[in-house]
């Protein structure tokens, strides 16, 4: 979190949204690709993917978010500083 608000100001427009995958497929990552290049050159904006591999995902019953799989976040970050863009 510390890491994240050190390059957010507080008062962007727009938001995040994240979707989970199971895999990422070449032709997914055409598109993804494909997007990128047509985003704003705001500096708020932004995409992250995490993987979610290894003693990660293993299931731990003993915790809240014990059921785990391997997976992909994307993580998609859309603000802007002025809303008229």
């Amino acid at each position: 979190m510390k890491m994240n608000q050190a390059v957010t100001l507080y008062g962007v427009w727009g938001g995040d949204r994240t979707v989970n995958l199971r895999t990422i497929y070449e032709s997914m990552m055409k598109i993804i690709a494909k997007h990128i290049e047509k985003m704003l050159s705001d500096r708020w904006n932004g995409l992250a993917i995490h993987e979610l591999r290894g003693p990660s995902a293993m299931s731990d019953n003993s915790s809240e978010c014990g059921a785990r799989l391997p997976h992909y976040v994307l993580e998609l970050i859309g603000s802007v500083l002025d809303k008229r863009t």
